[in-house]
C-alpha cells in the first residue's frame, strides 16, 4: 500500500512537472510568434516610412531641378533683352556689362536659395527617418521575452517530486516499523 501511494505521487507529480513544461513551451512558442508579428509590422511600417521620405526627397529634388532651369531661363532672357536693348540704342561697355553681371547674381542667388531649401528639407527629413528607426527599436525594445522551460528547470522539478515520493515512501515505512 505504501509503495503504490509513492508510485501513484511519484507517476502524478511527474506528469505535473512535465505539463507545466509543455505549457511553458507553448507559451513561449506563442510570445515568440506575437514578437515575430510584431518585429515584422515595425519593419514594414519602417520600410514604408523611409520609402515615403525618399520619395519626397526625390520629387523635391525635380521641383528644385525644374527652378533653377526656370531661372536660368528667365535670367537668360533678361540678359538678351538687355544686350538687345543696348545695342539697339548704342550703348556699350561697362554699364552693360554690369547689368548683364547683375543678372548672373541674381540667377545664381535664387539657385543658392533653392539648394539651401532642398538641404535644409533633406535634414528635416533625416531627422524623421531617424525618429522611425528609434520607434522601431522602442518597438523591438517593448517586446516580451519568451521563456522556454529549461531541460534544468523540468529535470529539478522531476528530481523534486521523485524526492517527495521517497520522502512520504520513507515516512511512512519508518512509521510502520516503529523507527
Amino acid at each position: 500500500m505504501c509503495n503504490s501511494m509513492a508510485v501513484s505521487s511519484l507517476a502524478l507529480g511527474g506528469l505535473t512537472v512535465l505539463t507545466q513544461a509543455q505549457q511553458a513551451d507553448a507559451q513561449a512558442d506563442a510570445i515568440n510568434a506575437r514578437n515575430a508579428s510584431a518585429r515584422s509590422a515595425a519593419d514594414v511600417s519602417l520600410g514604408d516610412k523611409l520609402t515615403q521620405l525618399s520619395r519626397q526627397q526625390e520629387q523635391q529634388r525635380i521641383e528644385v531641378g525644374a527652378a533653377n532651369i526656370d531661372d536660368s531661363i528667365r535670367a537668360q532672357q533678361a540678359r538678351a533683352t538687355a544686350a538687345v536693348a543696348a545695342s539697339q540704342s548704342g550703348v556699350a561697355g561697362a554699364s552693360v556689362d554690369q547689368l548683364l553681371a547683375q543678372f548672373d547674381t541674381q540667377e545664381a542667388v535664387r539657385q543658392d536659395r533653392n539648394l539651401a531649401r532642398f538641404e535644409a528639407a533633406n535634414d528635416r527629413r533625416q531627422q524623421q527617418a531617424q525618429g522611425f528607426i528609434t520607434d522601431r527599436e522602442r518597438i523591438y525594445a517593448g517586446l516580451a521575452p519568451a521563456n522556454d522551460a529549461s531541460d534544468l528547470a523540468t529535470g529539478l522539478g522531476l528530481a523534486t517530486t521523485a524526492l517527495n515520493a521517497y520522502d512520504m515512501f520513507d515516512r511512512r515505512t519508518n512509521r510502520a516499523s516503529g523507527v
